[in-house]
């Protein structure tokens, strides 16, 4: 689920205006600044390689912020309940 939610807030899901409505409604220096700090992630997705085959991480950018932050979002759970995936106590 917080894979999902985090398309919202990637390359792609960005653009979407609050209706829903594929529209720039970014200030350029929030552009910019989106860019800049997603750029160390396409380094470092251009860096992987899947059976042998590079990853183009300007490509898979939409996805690698999504899994990211559906990582972030668990982990953040995790460390303020007690519950696992198999036990809540």
């Amino acid at each position: 689920m917080g894979h999902e939610l985090t398309h919202a807030f990637d390359d792609q899901g960005r653009e979407y205006d609050k209706e829903g409505n594929l529209r720039p409604w970014w200030q350029n220096s929030s552009v910019e600044a989106f860019r800049q700090r997603t750029e160390c992630m396409v380094d470092q997705y251009n860096h992987y390689t899947v059976n042998g085959e590079p990853i183009n991480g300007k490509q898979t950018l939409g996805e690698n912020i999504a899994d990211n932050g559906g990582l972030k979002a668990a982990y953040h759970v995790s460390m303020h309940t007690s519950c696992t995936v198999l036990y809540c106590h």
